[in-house]
């Protein structure tokens, strides 16, 4: 009995203030909902690209592409090589090598890239 008065008496506006010390329950429970959400967020896989260069030909060509084949891109060994997300610049980088593996060290971030 004391149980089920207890949770009625409490409801779930009141039993996170009580619980927490907190005076005021604006403050505690709205500051909750927002970390969980940016905790979520920052969980989100977004997928990371390094961009090369770019190159544009006609499908005729592109069709006649086989094993060997070399395509100039518009870009310069010395260049920065481009980091997207979602078709999005959002940093620069220059090419390493990791063990065998390619990689990228970031030598500049864009302050606002979805801004």
């Amino acid at each position: 009995m004391s149980d089920e008065s207890g949770s009625d008496e409490s409801g779930s506006d009141e039993s996170g203030p009580d619980q927490s010390g907190s005076g005021e329950t604006g403050g505690g429970a709205t500051a909750a909902p927002a970390d969980d959400r940016e905790k979520a967020i920052k969980e989100v896989e977004v997928d990371l690209y390094a961009v090369l260069g770019h190159s544009t030909m006609l499908v005729s060509q592109l069709l006649k592409i086989g094993r060997g084949a070399i395509i100039e891109l518009d870009q310069r060994t010395t260049d920065p090589v481009e980091l997207q997300v979602n078709q999005k610049l959002v940093a620069y980088g220059e090419i390493v090598t990791v063990d065998d593996k390619l990689g990228v060290t970031v030598t500049e971030v864009i302050k606002k890239p979805f801004g």
